[in-house]
C-alpha cells in the first residue's frame, strides 16, 4: 500500500551500500517491493541497543513505514493481515486490526518503552500510510484538557498498550514508576518573579515619578507593576494596607486617588462595571430614602434630628424651578439633610468591646449623637472639624476603638454647604456633591475588598452581609432552610472550612472572624474608587495621623410587631408549601392540617403563657408592654390572612411566586351526560393545561446562583473543544451565529404519555396524561439530572390528540407560540439588583421512538416502508444495514418534497411537523435519538439473550450458575439499587430479557466480571458482548473528543454484523437507529445528555399526586395546580442549585494524634487546625464511601 522501496522515508545513520534481499508483494494491482537491510544505531542506553537482525531499532520515534512492512512480511501475523486486507478491498476487519495492534504493541514492549501519545500518534500515522482506506482515529484519538472539562486518549493502540502492559508490570517484567506524593514534595511558598521592566517601573514610581507631572506615563508604568501590588496586598501574609501604602508614596499625591481607581478597574472589572452609571446610583438613592423617610420619620425623638426635619420640610417647600439656581441649592441642602438624617431613621444598638486590658469596662455603647457622628457630621469650618475630631480620636482610643470612614459637610450652615469630605488613610478626600461623598463611602465600606470581609459576616450561599453572627445563623435557617445537620461553609477572609452544623459553624466564627479583633492596622488604608472623576477635586488635607475607625455597625429596626408578624407569617408559609409538596396531601387535608394547628396555638397555651409572663413585666414602659401583648396574640392566629386555599393562592400571586397555569381550549367534543335525569349528548371543551414557562424561568433564573452557573458553563463549553454538552454540538453551534450579541440558553423539550391509574385496572388509558417537560442544558450535567431541575410545561389527555381527534398543530399550538415569544422577546432577570435581558431557543425534542414519531409527524408503525425519521432508507435495507448511508438522510429539501408527495408509505410521513414554525427549528436538523429505549431497554435486551443462549448452549455455565452468580455478585454501593433480577428461561426463549433501563446497565456493565472467568478468550460470541460493552461506555462517557464519532460508527457496525451472525435474523428497528448515533454524538453532544431516563421519573411526581387526588374530573387541571405548588416552596425558601458536596455524618479528630508527627508535618495547613472524619461524602451526585 505505498510506494516503491526506493521513494521509503530512510532513517539517518542507516548503510544504504548493502545489498539487500528483495521482498514483493502485489495487492489489488499495485506491485509493492520491499528492501530488507540491517541498520545500525549508536545507542547503548538500554540492553537492546545493537539493532535487530530484522526491525532494527524499537524506539517508535525513530520507526518509519519500513518498519511495519518489514513486521508485516516477516510474521505469520503480518501475513494475516496482509491476506485479510486483500479478502476485503483494502480495508481491515476488526480481527485484522486488533492482530495489527497487538503486533506493534509487543514489538515496542519488547524496549520496554513507555507509552506516551507522541509514540501511539507515530504509529498510527504509518498505518495509515501503510493502509491508506484505514482510519487514524480507529487507532489513536488523543487525550484533550479545556478548563474543568478532560478527555483521555483512546483507540486500539491505546486500549492493547494498557492491557500488554498491565500483565507484564504485573508479573514484574517492567517496571512501575510512581509519581512522588506530595507529602515528599518539599513545600516552598510562592515567590513573585520580577522582569526587569516591572523592577525599573516600580523603583520609577517610588522615587522619580512622584514628582512627574505627566499623568498618562504614571499610569501606564502602574499598569505594569499592579501585579506587585496584587502580591503584596493578597500573597504576603505579613504586610498590612498601610505598609502598602508606605511602599507607594505615590498614593499619598494628588494623583493617588485616580491610581488606586486604575488597581479598582483590573481587579474588579464586574464591580466596577456595576455602579459606573451615576444617574441609577442617584435614583437608587432617592427611592431608598423615600421609603425609609415614609416608614420611620414618626420614630425619630431626639430635638437635633427633629430641627433637621424641620429643615427638610422647608427645603422641600421652596424648591424653586427645575434647573434653576434655587432649584440645585435646595437639592443640594436636601441631600445633605437627609445624609444627617440616616443614623437617627436607622438608630444603632452597638456595644464596642474595648481591647485595652487596662480598663475595667469591657463594652462601651456610644450614645446616638455619637453613633449618628460616626456616619457624617456638619461643621461651620475646618477648624471646628479639626478640634472636634481630636476630641473623638481620644474617646475611641479610650475605649479601644477607632474612627469609621465618615462623611463631613463644611458651612455655616446647612444652606450654604461648601465642601464635602470623606476620610481616608488619615487624608481627607473633597467632594463637591454629596451623593458622590455617600457614593465613595458605600464603595468604601462595601467594595472594597479588606473592609467588606472584616467589617460583616459573609452568607455563604447569597453573600448577604450581617453585622452579628446571631443576625447571619437566624437568615440561614429562616432563608436557606439550614438545620442542624446541615453543612456551613465560611465566606470570612477567602477560609475554606465547613461544619456540619451550626453550633461549630458559631464556634468558628466566634473564635476565628470575631470582629472586635481584628487588627486595626489592617484598615489603615482604603482605597476609594469613583466613576466620576472630573466632580472630584484633588484636594488632600493633611490631619493628625491616628488610627482609621472601626465603622459603626448600622443595624436596620423597623417596628417589632411588623416585624414579629413578618417572621411568623413567614414561618407559616414554609409549613404550608413544604406540605404541598408531599403528594399524599391533599387540598383537604392540607385545610384540616391549618384548622387544627391553630386550634392548638388558640386553645389556651399561649394565653396561659402570656398570664404567667405578664406579672414580670410591670417594672417596662407602656409601649414595650403592649409590643409583647401583640407579640402574644399574633402567635394565637399563625395563619392570619392564610386560613383557607383561596387567601393562600391570592397571597402567593400577590407576592409573584405562584403563577397559575393556563387552560387551553383546544375545541369541543361529543360527550353522553345526564341532564335533568335525561341522557344527552352535550358539546364539552377539550383542554390542555400550559404553565407559565416565561414567569417560572425568569424567577428559576432569579435563584441564587443559577444564572451565574448557566452563564459561565455556557462561556466555557463555547471554548472547548471536546463534545461534555449540547452546548459544543454542531448543532448549537449553528443556532448561535444567529445571536450573536444575545445571552441565550437552549431548552429542551420532553413528550410522553403517562398512565396516571392503575395500568393493569379496568380504565387502563382511560386517564393517560401527555406530558411535555422542559429543562435547560446549559446547566451542568450535575444539575440536569435532578428531578427539581427539570419543570412541567403542558398537560393534556392522550386520548385527545390523534387522527381522529385533534392534530399535532392545535394541540402544541399554544406552547409553539410561547416558545417563539422566548425566542425572539426573552425575559428580564434582576441578578444582584442588575437587569439582564436573557433569551431561550428550542435546540432538541426528546422522547422515545414512538412518541417522537407521533408529535413531529412521522408514521407511528415500525413495520412500515419508512418509519426511520432520520433517514429515508427503506425498511428491507434497514434490515441488514451496518453503517449509516449518508444519501438517505433526510434534510430540508428532500423533507420538503416529501411533504409535497403526501404518500406516508413511499415517505414516512404523515404530516408537516407542527414545531417547524419555530425560528432555528426544524425536524430534520435538530434530530436527536433515545439511548434509554435505544440501548438499555432495545439493544442490549436482544445481544445479552443472545449472548447467554451462546455461551449456555457451548456449556461454559447453566442458567441456575448464572442466576447465582447474578444474585451473589458484590455490585457496590452505587449499583445497590440497580442489581439485575434472575433471568427467566422464558426471556432466554424469546430472545429478549425484560429489565428496567438500569438494571440492564448494571448487567452489561459487571457481566465480564460475574461469567468472564468461564469463557475462553477466543469465544467468537464473546466479541459481541465487547462491542456492546464499549458502545454502552461510548454513549455513557460525559466528556468525548469529536473523533469518538468515527470510533462509535465503526463499532456499531461491527456489532450489528455480529448480530446478524449469531442471532440468525435481521436487525431490528433499534438496531438500525443505532448507526446514526456517530452523526448525532456530533450534533447533540454526549448521546445519554439527550436519554429519557430522567425525564421518565419525573413521572413518577405525577402519578403520586395522581394518586391521592380522590377526584378525576379535569385531572389535568388538578396536577398542573399541584406541580406549580411545588415552584412556590422553591420560590418562597429562595433555594437555587442544590450543593455539589454533601457530606454524612462526622466526628471531629486531632490530626496531631491520629497521625504519625512525620505525616502530620506533611499534612496542609487545613488538616492541622479542623478536621472531620465523614461517614461518606456525595460529590455531583455520585457517593463515596470509606
Amino acid at each position: 500500500y505505498h510506494t516503491p522501496s526506493n521513494s521509503y522515508p530512510v532513517n539517518e545513520g542507516v548503510d544504504q551500500s548493502l545489498n539487500l534481499e528483495d521482498i514483493s508483494y502485489s495487492t489489488h494491482g499495485t506491485h509493492v517491493v520491499k528492501n530488507n537491510s540491517s541498520k545500525e544505531f549508536n545507542n547503548t542506553s538500554t540492553p537492546y541497543s545493537l539493532p535487530h537482525t530484522k526491525f532494527g531499532s524499537y524506539k517508535p520515534m525513530e520507526w518509519t513505514i519500513e518498519t511495519i512492512l518489514n513486521l508485516l512480511h516477516t510474521t505469520n501475523d503480518g501475513r494475516c493481515i496482509l491476506a485479510d486486507s486483500k479478502t476485503n478491498n483494502g480495508y481491515l476487519s476488526d480481527d485484522a486490526q486488533n492482530l495489527m495492534t497487538q503486533l506493534l504493541i509487543n514489538h515496542l514492549l519488547q524496549d520496554q518503552s513507555k507509552g506516551t501519545d507522541f509514540f501511539f500518534r507515530k504509529i498510527s500515522e504509518l498505518i495509515v500510510q501503510v493502509f491508506p482506506k484505514e482510519q487514524k482515529s480507529v487507532y489513536f484519538i488523543p487525550s484533550k484538557t479545556e478548563g474543568q472539562h478532560q478527555a483521555h486518549a483512546k483507540g486500539k493502540l491505546i486500549e492493547r498498550w494498557k492491557n500488554v502492559a498491565r500483565k507484564l508490570r504485573s508479573a514484574g517484567a517492567i517496571s512501575c514508576e510512581r509519581k512522588k506524593t506530595l507529602a515528599n514534595q518539599a513545600t516552598t511558598s510562592s515567590l513573585l518573579i520580577l522582569s526587569e521592566e516591572i523592577k525599573s517601573a516600580t523603583d520609577w514610581l517610588q522615587t522619580d515619578g512622584l514628582n512627574f507631572s505627566n499623568l498618562s506615563t504614571i499610569k501606564e508604568k502602574w499598569l505594569i507593576t499592579y501585579d506587585v501590588r496584587k502580591y503584596d496586598i493578597f500573597e504576603s501574609k505579613d504586610q498590612s494596607i498601610s505598609d502598602i501604602f508606605l511602599k507607594w508614596p505615590i498614593f499619598q499625591s494628588a494623583k493617588g486617588y485616580e491610581l488606586v481607581l486604575e488597581d479598582f478597574k483590573i481587579g474588579n472589572p464586574a464591580t466596577h462595571a456595576l455602579t459606573d452609571d451615576r444617574n441609577t446610583f442617584i435614583n437608587s438613592w432617592e427611592q431608598f430614602f423615600k421609603h425609609l423617610f415614609i416608614i420611620r420619620r414618626s420614630s425619630i425623638k431626639d430635638k437635633y434630628a427633629l430641627t433637621l426635619l424641620t429643615q427638610l420640610d422647608s427645603t422641600y417647600l421652596n424648591g424653586g424651578e427645575p434647573n434653576g439656581f434655587n432649584f440645585k441649592m435646595n437639592l443640594r441642602s436636601s441631600n445633605v439633610i437627609s445624609l444627617l438624617l440616616i443614623p437617627y431613621l436607622i438608630p444603632t444598638k452597638t456595644q464596642i468591646k474595648n481591647n485595652n486590658d487596662n480598663v475595667t469596662t469591657k463594652f462601651w455603647k456610644p450614645s446616638l449623637i455619637e453613633s449618628a457622628s460616626a456616619f457624617a457630621i456638619h461643621v461651620p469650618n475646618m477648624i471646628k472639624f479639626h478640634e472636634d475630631f481630636c476630641q473623638k480620636e481620644l474617646k475611641y482610643l479610650h475605649h479601644g476603638a477607632t474612627i469609621q470612614p465618615f462623611i463631613a459637610f463644611v458651612g455655616q450652615d446647612l444652606q450654604s454647604i461648601s465642601s464635602c469630605y470623606v476620610r481616608v488613610n488619615q487624608r481627607f478626600w473633597c467632594f463637591e456633591d454629596p451623593l458622590i461623598a455617600l457614593e465613595t463611602k458605600i464603595h468604601l465600606l462595601f467594595e472594597s475588598k479588606v473592609l467588606n470581609i472584616f467589617k460583616m459576616y459573609i452568607c455563604f450561599v447569597c453573600s448577604s452581609s450581617f453585622a452579628t453572627i446571631d443576625q447571619l445563623i437566624l437568615h440561614l435557617r429562616h432563608y436557606h432552610n439550614l438545620g442542624t445537620q446541615s453543612v456551613f461553609h465560611c465566606k470570612q477572609l477567602e477560609c475554606v472550612s465547613h461544619f456540619q452544623g451550626s453550633k461549630q459553624f458559631r464556634q468558628h466564627l466566634n473564635r476565628v472572624h470575631f470582629v472586635p479583633n481584628i487588627n486595626p492596622r489592617l484598615l489603615n488604608n482604603i482605597n476609594i474608587p469613583n466613576k466620576n472623576l472630573n466632580t472630584i477635586s484633588p484636594v488632600v488635607l493633611n490631619l493628625k495621623e491616628s488610627q482609621v475607625s472601626k465603622a459603626v455597625e448600622i443595624t436596620e429596626e423597623f417596628g417589632l410587631n411588623d416585624y414579629f408578624e413578618n417572621m411568623v407569617r413567614s414561618s407559616a408559609l414554609k409549613f404550608i408549601t413544604s406540605l404541598n409538596t408531599k403528594p399524599n396531601v391533599t387540598s383537604s387535608l392540607m385545610q384540616e392540617i391549618v384548622e387544627r394547628t391553630t386550634e392548638l396555638f388558640s386553645s389556651g397555651i399561649i394565653s396561659h403563657l402570656k398570664s404567667k409572663i405578664e406579672p414580670y413585666l410591670t417594672n417596662c414602659d407602656n409601649s414595650r408592654l403592649i409590643e409583647i401583648q401583640n407579640m402574644f396574640n399574633i402567635l394565637e392566629n399563625p395563619f392570619s390572612k392564610l386560613k383557607t386555599e383561596y387567601q393562600r393562592i391570592k397571597y402567593f400571586e400577590s407576592n409573584n411566586v405562584f403563577f397559575k397555569p393556563k387552560t387551553i381550549v383546544l375545541g369541543f367534543t361529543k360527550e353522553t351526560k345526564i341532564v335533568s335525569g335525561v341522557e344527552r349528548q352535550v358539546m364539552v371543551p377539550v383542554q390542555g393545561h400550559l404553565f407559565s414557562i416565561k414567569e417560572n424561568l425568569k424567577h428559576f433564573f432569579e435563584l441564587p446562583g443559577v444564572f451565574d452557573v448557566a452563564y459561565q458553563y455556557t462561556v466555557s463549553s463555547s471554548n472547548n473543544s471536546n463534545l461534555s454538552s449540547f452546548l459544543n454540538g454542531s448543532t448549537w453551534k449553528n443556532i448561535m451565529t444567529n445571536f450573536p450579541d444575545k445571552i441565550v440558553f437552549p431548552i429542551y423539550l420532553y413528550y410522553d404519555d403517562a398512565e396516571m391509574g392503575n395500568p393493569l385496572g379496568s380504565h387502563s388509558g382511560v386517564h393517560k396524561i401527555g406530558c411535555v417537560y422542559y429543562t435547560i442544558p446549559a446547566l451542568p450535567p450535575e444539575y440536569l439530572s435532578s428531578l427539581e431541575n427539570i419543570f412541567p410545561a403542558y398537560l393534556f389527555h392522550s386520548s385527545d390528540r390523534g387522527a381522529h381527534e385533534f392534530d399535532n398543530k392545535t394541540m402544541f399550538s399554544a406552547l409553539i407560540n410561547v416558545l417563539i415569544d422566548l425566542q425572539e422577546n426573552g425575559t428580564t432577570i434582576v441578578v444582584n439588583s442588575i437587569s439582564i435581558k436573557i433569551y431561550f431557543v428550542l435546540g432538541l425534542i426528546l422522547g422515545d421512538n414512538l412518541g417522537l414519531n407521533s408529535m413531529l409527524g412521522f408514521v407511528q408503525s415500525f413495520s412500515a416502508n419508512y418509519y426511520c425519521r432520520i433517514c429515508r432508507s427503506h425498511k428491507h435495507d434497514l434490515q441488514t444495514m451496518l453503517k449509516e448511508s449518508v444519501e438517505s438522510i433526510r434534510n430540508k429539501n428532500n423533507y420538503e418534497s416529501d411533504i409535497t408527495t403526501a404518500n406516508v408509505s413511499e415517505t414516512g410521513i404523515n404530516e408537516c411537523c407542527a414545531f417547524n414554525k419555530i425560528p432555528n427549528y426544524h425536524v430534520t436538523v435538530n434530530s436527536v435519538c433515545d439511548f434509554m429505549h435505544d440501548v438499555s431497554e432495545g439493544v442490549a435486551r436482544y445481544d445479552m439473550a443472545v449472548i447467554i443462549n451462546c455461551l449456555i448452549n457451548h456449556e461454559y455455565f447453566s442458567l441456575e450458575d448464572l442466576n447465582q452468580r447474578i444474585l451473589l455478585f458484590e455490585y457496590g454501593m452505587t449499583e445497590s439499587k440497580d442489581t439485575p433480577p434472575p433471568i427467566s428461561q422464558n426471556h432466554l426463549k424469546n430472545n429478549s430479557i425484560i429489565m428496567s433501563a438500569s438494571e440492564m446497565l448494571c448487567l452489561v456493565r459487571y457481566f465480564g466480571l460475574i461469567v468472564g472467568e468461564l469463557i475462553p478468550l477466543e469465544t467468537e460470541i464473546w466479541k459481541l458482548y465487547l462491542y456492546l460493552r464499549k458502545i454502552i461506555d461510548i454513549c455513557c462517557a460525559r466528556v468525548l473528543q469529536p473523533e469518538c464519532a468515527t470510533l462509535l460508527d465503526n463499532l456499531i457496525s461491527e456489532h450489528n454484523r455480529l448480530y446478524l451472525k449469531f442471532s440468525n435474523s435481521l436487525l431490528k428497528p433499534k438496531f438500525h437507529i443505532l448507526t446514526h448515533y456517530g452523526r448525532l454524538l456530533l450534533q447533540n453532544g454526549p448521546i445519554n445528555l439527550t436519554s429519557s431516563l430522567r425525564f421518565e421519573a419525573k413521572h413518577k411526581v405525577l402519578k403520586a399526586y395522581s394518586n391521592s387526588i380522590p377526584c378525576r374530573i379535569n385531572l389535568g387541571h388538578t396536577l398542573s395546580h399541584k406541580l406549580q405548588l411545588q415552584m412556590v416552596d422553591r420560590l418562597l425558601t429562595q433555594r437555587g442549585l442544590q450543593p455539589d458536596l454533601k457530606v454524612g455524618s462526622c466526628v471531629k479528630i486531632n490530626t496531631s494524634i491520629e497521625f504519625s508527627q512525620c505525616v502530620f508535618d506533611s499534612l496542609p495547613t487545613e488538616f492541622k487546625l479542623d478536621t472531620v472524619l465523614v461517614s461518606s461524602i456525595e460529590y455531583k451526585g455520585v457517593t463515596y464511601k470509606p
